[in-house]
């Protein structure tokens, strides 16, 4: 994952930072927090879900 775009997912995700304390801390946009949330989404884990057999 890309530095920026995993920072961003991290401040989102771990420390549960808004978009508009994460575009103060990063000095960027709400659009490119955005983005780059969009842009982590296919490198978080693909571990398959448990599926309920029947």
């Amino acid at each position: 994952m890309p530095s920026p775009t995993h920072e961003v997912f991290l401040l989102a995700r771990a420390e549960q930072l808004s978009y508009k304390k994460i575009t103060v801390r990063l000095n960027i946009d709400a659009r490119a927090v955005g983005r780059h949330l969009n842009n982590a989404t296919p490198h978080r884990s693909t571990t398959p879900q448990a599926t309920e057999s029947r």
